[in-house]
């Protein structure tokens, strides 16, 4: 079935959310642990939220949506890189001609901002990959979304203790010695896979990463200090959601380094 593309729009929020019931991969549909009813409507409002820059959705004949991407020039990245640096964070097709489509608008907007590189992470459904390959996308690495419910009483989870640790939070005074860990760490992500990318240009990824990130008003940091030295650390956040009329808590892992002589010990 041939589709085309139009902007998203408000007006699209209804059937939008009724197509990603059927077709949304985002990781809060997947999760069985969290079991969300509302995810495809908060998914929605994801998109709807973007649509003032590039979310595009693929029509039918009839009008019914057949897929919606999301896409954007990184301008942390590009700034970070010294050339345009893009990344499709939605894509979510009804089939291969959907997904197609939606890859040929990304494509011609991205001749025309001369993006150099652009990336996305995709639940890989049949349709979407064959589109992707068939686009020439490569294929770099697999990510894991790991979720629990955590039970009431925290003490229940039993965990290796390394001796004389403690976590404490942290703040920009630690900074140094945190850049220090990052810098001594081995990364591995899609820039490091570019052969016009140094290894130091992609490994400054985290490095300003965390320098910006502890700057980000919503940021938490907490520092693994063993002996009374800085060992490791995380830097968090949270995000307040409503479902099922109340609201939930949900913690996000943004990054997070240990040194490299402690790692597996618990």
């Amino acid at each position: 079935m041939n589709s085309t593309t139009r902007l998203l729009a408000p007006s699209d929020r209804v059937p939008l959310a009724r197509f990603l019931a059927a077709h949304g991969t985002h990781r809060f549909q997947l999760d069985r642990v969290f079991a969300w009813r509302g995810s495809a409507r908060y998914v929605a409002d994801l998109l709807l939220g973007v649509a003032a820059a590039h979310a595009r959705v693929a029509v039918d004949a009839r009008g019914n949506i057949r897929g919606v991407i999301a896409f954007g020039e990184r301008a942390w990245d590009s700034d970070h890189f010294g050339f345009p640096v893009a990344r499709i964070d939605h894509l979510y097709a009804a089939d291969v001609t959907g997904a197609h489509t939606l890859l040929r608008a990304f494509d011609r907007w991205a001749k025309r901002t001369r993006i150099r590189f652009a990336s996305l992470r995709t639940y890989p459904t049949p349709a979407v990959i064959q589109a992707l390959t068939e686009n020439h996308f490569s294929y770099i690495e697999d990510d894991l979304y790991l979720s629990r419910a955590l039970p009431a009483n925290p003490k229940a989870i039993r965990v290796p203790v390394i001796a004389r640790a403690r976590l404490r939070e942290g703040n920009v005074e630690d900074l140094p010695r945190l850049m220090h860990i990052v810098s001594k760490t081995e990364w591995f992500n899609r820039f490091h896979r570019d052969p016009h990318i140094s290894r130091r240009a992609a490994d400054g990824v985290y490095l300003r990463w965390l320098k910006a990130g502890v700057r980000k008003p919503d940021a938490r940091l907490t520092i693994l200090d063993v002996g009374g030295k800085v060992a490791g650390f995380v830097l968090w956040s949270t995000e307040k959601l409503r479902r099922a009329g109340a609201e939930t808590l949900i913690g996000n892992q943004e990054l997070v380094a240990l040194n490299p002589r402690l790692r597996g010990k618990g």
